[in-house]
């Protein structure tokens, strides 16, 4: 199997072309991005906050919910692959990604509203069905998003800035929705399903603007003069012969199964633990906003360093947090506390949108060495890592924390217990960051690699006027 040096070719003194010939308008790249802020604010309750209200209001054992839950990511994860298969033929025929993205949006838009705001008697099967329909919404939607993201530039920085300016979207559609309670039209700071409705009609209709906004200004973006002929076996080969996949894939499943353990057991530690619960969304809220406020900063990281150099700084921070919580015993200032959590969400919104950008260059590679379009398909196969690997490490740190005997409605806890907590929080978590910043520094697309694999891809690329790519 040929590296990323075999394919390229050795080349000295490549200079990088004008970034300013490859990057898109900032009005088109905003309008690319835009759509994601409703796409966001819309998802974001489906994990958290969506199973409590269905739990507590609707009165469905939390049995049913989490079998609900459960079976929600099992099918998430399948119709990743699925739609990033169809998007990616659909574009290899001369398709435009922008109607995927367009038709998942309008399904997100009517399913959330059913879902957000039950009509008549609600049953485990009306949460399920409505689940379903949003989630196969949000992958016709996400994935195809992501994929056209690579299409938009080939240039090293300008790929990830406009990845920056993606997360920047998505996250303030987060932080967006995590703020709604604390609008003074509200009586309470809880998640009601009156305020779920109301979510459901604000998301709607932004989303319906920005999907406007984008059809009509975001540009199509470049594709690839590829070889008609593919087949399964060919298919198969660009994963499994894709050798910076697989480590970008591996360093990712650690940080699945870390920043799963982290979420899974950082509500009981704080809350059954520390005696700090209330701090957990202040925590989170402030991390959100200052995480995206800070994506200009990674990106100039970027550009004096490199993606993967920058990713693998976000996630030393975010592991950084996680020793730090050693460190805070109960009773300890819950605004430190705060911080501390606030500060892992910044690490973790950076290996977002380094992360995302690095993928595109892998994505180019692919292109290269196997001659066809896989751009869906790749993020795809992350998004299923993700989704295994997070649920993994969500279960694995609640039965190890259970194992250990910690009992979260007790006052007081045996040095075993709390160890067991710790182990499942902090210890392994940390490992697992330590891993992942390892492969992420394996990973074989370079700066210069990738200007190389982009030199030879230009000549292949069908440009935004083609009239066989147009929406």
């Amino acid at each position: 199997m040929k590296s990323p040096v075999d394919i390229a070719g050795k080349v000295s003194n490549v200079s990088s072309s004008d970034d300013r010939d490859q990057m898109p308008s900032m009005a088109g790249t905003i309008a690319y991005a835009a759509p994601t802020l409703a796409s966001c604010f819309l998802y974001a309750p489906l994990w958290v906050v969506l199973p409590a209200v269905y739990a507590k209001y609707f009165g469905l054992p939390l049995t049913n919910v989490a079998a609900v839950v459960l079976f929600a990511r099992i099918f998430d994860g399948i119709t990743d692959t699925t739609i990033g298969y169809l998007a990616d033929r659909h574009r290899a025929a001369g398709g435009s990604r922008k109607p995927w993205v367009i038709g998942g949006g309008i399904v997100m838009v009517v399913s959330c509203y059913f879902l957000f705001a039950p009509l008549g008697t609600v049953t485990t099967s009306y949460y399920l069905v409505w689940s379903l329909v949003f989630f196969l919404g949000f992958t016709m939607m996400e994935i195809p998003h992501l994929a056209w993201g690579t299409e938009l530039t080939m240039c090293y920085n300008q790929r990830a800035k406009v990845f920056n300016i993606r997360y920047i979207f998505w996250g303030t559609g987060s932080a967006l929705f995590y703020a709604l309670p604390l609008l003074p039209i509200y009586d309470t700071n809880e998640y009601t399903p009156g305020m779920l409705k109301d979510a459901a009609v604000i998301g709607g209709l932004a989303m319906l603007v920005l999907l406007s906004w984008m059809y009509l200004f975001a540009p199509v973006g470049n594709t690839l003069k590829l070889d008609k002929k593919d087949s399964t076996k060919q298919f198969i080969r660009s994963i499994v012969d894709n050798k910076a996949l697989l480590v970008f894939l591996a360093g990712y499943s650690c940080i699945g199964l870390s920043s799963g353990m982290f979420f899974g057991a950082i509500y009981i530690y704080l809350d059954g633990y520390l005696g700090a619960g209330s701090w957990l969304a202040i925590g989170f809220f402030g991390g959100g906003i200052v995480g995206v406020a800070c994506l200009p900063l990674w990106q100039k990281i970027i550009e004096r360093t490199s993606k993967i150099t920058t990713w693998a700084i976000g996630i030393f921070l975010y592991s950084a947090t996680l020793g730090g919580l050693v460190f805070i015993s109960p009773g300890d200032a819950g605004w430190l506390i705060a911080v501390i959590i606030g500060s892992s969400q910044i690490g973790l919104n950076c290996q977002n949108a380094a992360a995302a950008a690095t993928l595109g260059d892998i994505i180019d590679y692919g292109k290269l060495k196997f001659r066809q379009d896989r751009s869906s398909i790749y993020f795809a196969a992350n998004n299923l890592v993700v989704k295994l690997t997070v649920g993994m490490g969500s279960g694995a740190a609640l039965a190890i924390a259970g194992w250990y005997g910690f009992d979260p409605t007790q006052t007081t806890h045996s040095a075993t217990a709390i160890f067991g907590l710790q182990l499942s929080l902090l210890y392994l978590p940390l490992l697992l960051g330590v891993f992942a910043i390892t492969f992420i520094l394996l990973i074989p697309i370079t700066k210069r690699r990738h200007e190389i694999i982009r030199r030879r891809l230009a000549v292949r690329m069908v440009g935004n006027d083609s009239p066989s790519i147009q929406s």
